[in-house]
């Protein structure tokens, strides 16, 4: 981060490049261009968090089809049900699979 220092400085030295006439044209340029890069920033920070989002929501969206996919195959209807509810039938199933191995 910048100090007081620092602009003292460095407004000294831009006061003595560019003269009394044109340091306040200068300053409101700098103004002006800080701004805007803060303004892009921001805009950035926003995408990165919705590319974030989008990202979290498509591969939870693989997963729910990947479990009913694999539901589907193993003979349980999806259509109408949640994924829980799906879930839970999986779960159904791979219990009385495992009760018919320890019964064996």
């Amino acid at each position: 981060m910048i100090g007081s220092m620092e602009i003292i400085v460095s407004s000294l030295v831009a006061l003595l490049l560019f003269g009394p006439d044109k340091f306040p044209e200068f300053a409101r340029s700098l103004g002006k261009a800080v701004g805007e890069f803060k303004n892009e920033l921001r805009k950035a920070e926003i995408s990165v968090d919705n590319m974030e989002e989008f990202a979290k929501a498509d591969h939870n969206q693989d997963i729910d089809s990947h479990i009913r996919k694999l539901a589907e195959e193993g003979g349980i209807e999806t259509k109408g049900k949640t994924t829980n509810e799906v879930l839970e039938s999986l779960s159904d199933v791979f219990n009385k699979m495992n009760e018919i191995k320890l019964k064996k």
